[in-house]
C-alpha cells in the first residue's frame, strides 16, 4: 500500500516549504541553491547540546 502526506504541519515558511518540496522531488532550482547558501556558514560548529535542522538524502546518513 501506498501513501502520501498531503498537509504539511511543522513548518509555516511557505518559502522553506517549497525549497524542500523541491529538495525531496529533485527540483532544485538556481533560486533554492540561492537561498540555501545565505544561511551557510563554512566555519560553524554546533554546540553538542543544540538542536539543529540537518538536510539529508536518508535519515541514515543524519550525524548523530
Amino acid at each position: 500500500m501506498y501513501i502520501e502526506l498531503d498537509k504539511i504541519y511543522r513548518q509555516a515558511d511557505n518559502t522553506f516549504i517549497s525549497v524542500l518540496n523541491n529538495l525531496r522531488t529533485n527540483q532544485v532550482t538556481a533560486q533554492d541553491i540561492e537561498l540555501l547558501n545565505t544561511f551557510y556558514k563554512p566555519s560553524f560548529v554546533p554546540a553538542s547540546n543544540e538542536n539543529y535542522i540537518q538536510l539529508t538524502t536518508h535519515n541514515t546518513k543524519r550525524i548523530v
